[in-house]
This record gives structure tokens, C-alpha cells and sequence, in this order.
């Protein structure tokens, strides 16, 4: 609670300064007094970060604060311009924008460059070795499944009691190359009863 109050006295101070170049005391005080409770309430709501440049968004506060004090004296003042009064949001402004184009990619393009540090030249045959086909599925699950279910059909007799459920297919080794295998289901309770075991797997 207290980095919020000292953020907004100190936001609201600082941002009286156009108004206290351009001598307008009074303006400055009520200024000060109505920006402080606004930014105090603003910065108890919003947990502000100083990590922008210019000190985030109580140094944000602040510049729009000065721009808001610049407009107000250009009206205030219409025989002369307040230039001493237009400095402080014209400097911060200035600061802004240098430190944006300082810091953007394309000023700190070798930085980036060296972020990744030296690449090491590997030739791909050392990383990577060429596969037999003959240790790959050549077949997915629902292949295989489909081609269970149509072995299965062709013979009328084992179609007609058994049946294949897909969550039993499993890979395995069999005799040395991978086979998807899975057992026969009894298609109903009559098949069960009257079948003393499963025939085969698929």
C-alpha cells in the first residue's frame, strides 16, 4: 500500500512541472492534489510495472500528465507559446522514441545473431541412419483391422460366429517381423455356449 501512495505523490508532483515553469502555482496545486487520488487509485487497481522505458506506467502516467499541462498552458497562453513549459512532455517523448528504435530488432540484429551461439557443421549421415523396412509398420491399426474383418468374412462359417474387436488388436513379434494380432470374439451368448473354445487369432 505504500509503494502505491509514494508512486502516485511522486507521479502526481513530477507531473506539475510544466505548470511550474509556466508559473501557474495555483493550477499546479489543484492539479497535483486531483492527479494524486486518481493515480493512487488507478495504481492500487492496476499493480503498475516500472520495467517499460521511462518507468512503465507511472513514468506513462507522468507524460501524459505533462501533455495535458502543455495543451492547458497553449490555451492559457495565447500571445506567447509556452516552450519551456512543451519541454519536459517533448523531451520524454524524444527519450521514448530513441530508446524504442535503440532497442528495436533491427538496430540489434547482430545481438540476436549471437544469442544462438556457434553452430557446430555435422554431416546429416552421422545423425541419421537408413532404416530396414523391414523393422516399420508398413501397416496402420485401421488397416489392419480391415483386413482382419475381410479375412474374416471370406470364411462364411468363422464370420458368422467371431468377430474381431478393435481394442484387442495388439502389436507383436512374431517369428522375428511385427504382425498385428488380435483374437476371435464370440459374436453372441448362443456362439459361446454352444463353441467349447476360440478356433483361432487373426
Amino acid at each position: 500500500m505504500g509503494y502505491y501512495f509514494a508512486a502516485a505523490l511522486v507521479c502526481a508532483l513530477v507531473g506539475t512541472v510544466p505548470l511550474l515553469i509556466g508559473r501557474k502555482f495555483v493550477g499546479a496545486g489543484v492539479q497535483a492534489v486531483i492527479s494524486f487520488f486518481a493515480l493512487w487509485g488507478i495504481f492500487y487497481l492496476a499493480v503498475p510495472s516500472t520495467v517499460w522505458p521511462l518507468f512503465g506506467i507511472p513514468g506513462a502516467c507522468v507524460f501524459i500528465l505533462w501533455v495535458i499541462d502543455a495543451i492547458t498552458l497553449m490555451f492559457v497562453e495565447e500571445d506567447d507559446f509556452p516552450f519551456a513549459a512543451c519541454a519536459p512532455a517533448a523531451l520524454a517523448l524524444l527519450c521514448y522514441l530513441g530508446s524504442e528504435i535503440v532497442g528495436s530488432e533491427f538496430m540489434r540484429t547482430g545481438d540476436y545473431q549471437n544469442m544462438i551461439g556457434a553452430m557446430e557443421t555435422r554431416e546429416w549421415t552421422q545423425d541419421v541412419q537408413p532404416k530396414d523396412p523391414k523393422h516399420m509398420r508398413m501397416s496402420t491399426r485401421e488397416n489392419a483391422l480391415y483386413l482382419a474383418q475381410k479375412v474374416i468374412g471370406q470364411d462364411g462359417a468363422i464370420g458368422s460366429q467371431f468377430q474381431i474387436e478393435n481394442g484387442e488388436l495388439t502389436l507383436q513379434m512374431v517369428k522375428g517381423e511385427l504382425w498385428y494380432v488380435a483374437p476371435l470374439e464370440f459374436k453372441g451368448y448362443a456362439t459361446w455356449s454352444s463353441s467349447q473354445s476360440s478356433p483361432a487369432y487373426v
